[in-house]
């Protein structure tokens, strides 16, 4: 009987670690340009924080249909990676209202040079630092180490976006970062904060920060040839709140720069933003 019991368990562990790396390892394609991993499932989904790519060789993923399946966790990490939604949804039902200083977004990070287009959500989401499709873009710790950029391309918000704090449809924190590029983006959702004076709240971006002793390259942020057409809600009244970018610091010492090309708005409008203060940017910090 015990020789018996000591094979069952066998097999069972055997069959628990082979499908534990199941999905890990079925993914198509092989993360490279001319054969990307191909996504079908939320499950599949959730495995690009596994992936992770280098500078020097992006991992490539597509989206081959729409995830029904409300994705209700935030994918931890993108790093080094080019993610095409190819125009498919994702469906969102992210709810992270008992966490503290922490990201609720389709992408919890990033890390490198990422690159995120042609994708539509949908949903909700809630959390103290909430966003549709990022939370936190991460620049360099190092200036002996190359410029990083972050794209955000042709996406499209339908999500209902509230936050304690932050809120807003691509990223909820650009952090020390070089070059970010938002480009050929709608917003069509809502983005709002309650009851919080110092909300931030930005159509595309809530925060952003610049800086901090790194040698910074030419670019900065850009958003271009994008439309905020959804409500931009700070219930309190107080804080920070524009169609675009809410808030921008400047901090530590910024060289080889000119604060003219730190931001740059190309081609965009806002249709739509109940208790707007400004179209564009709100507030510059320094």
């Amino acid at each position: 009987m015990l020789k018996e019991l000591v094979k069952i368990m066998l097999i069972v562990l055997v069959f628990a670690s082979v499908s534990g790396n199941y999905l890990y390892s079925q993914l198509q394609g092989s993360g490279t340009k001319s054969v990307p991993y191909l996504i079908f499932t939320k499950d599949e989904l959730m495995q690009i924080e596994n992936h992770p790519g280098t500078p020097e060789n992006l991992k490539y993923f597509v989206l081959k249909r729409n995830i029904r399946d409300s994705v209700r966790v935030p994918i931890a990490k993108i790093e080094n990676a080019v993610f095409d939604g190819q125009g498919y949804k994702i469906t969102l039902a992210i709810d992270d209202t008992i966490g503290y200083l922490t990201n609720a977004a389709l992408f919890k990070i990033s890390f490198g040079n990422v690159e995120i287009k042609n994708l539509v959500v949908d949903g909700y989401v809630k959390g103290f630092w909430a966003s549709a499709i990022l939370g936190d873009a991460v620049g360099r710790d190092d200036s002996t180490k190359p410029i990083q950029t972050t794209k955000l391309i042709n996406n499209v918000n339908l999500a209902r976006i509230t936050g304690t704090v932050c809120a807003s449809s691509l990223v909820h924190f650009g952090d020390d970062y070089d070059i970010m590029i938002a480009d050929r983006n709608i917003n069509l959702g809502t983005c709002e904060v309650f009851d919080n004076e110092y909300a931030m709240i930005g159509g595309f971006i809530s925060h952003f920060d610049f800086g901090n002793g790194l040698k910074l390259g030419p670019g900065g942020l850009t958003i271009s040839n994008s439309i905020s057409a959804g409500f931009l809600n700070d219930r309190k009244g107080n804080g920070y709140t524009a169609g675009f970018l809410g808030r921008e610091r400047i901090w530590g010492e910024i060289y080889s720069i000119p604060e003219t090309n730190i931001f740059k708005s190309i081609n965009t409008s806002v249709i739509i933003s109940k208790g707007r203060r400004a179209p564009f940017v709100l507030i510059r910090q320094f």
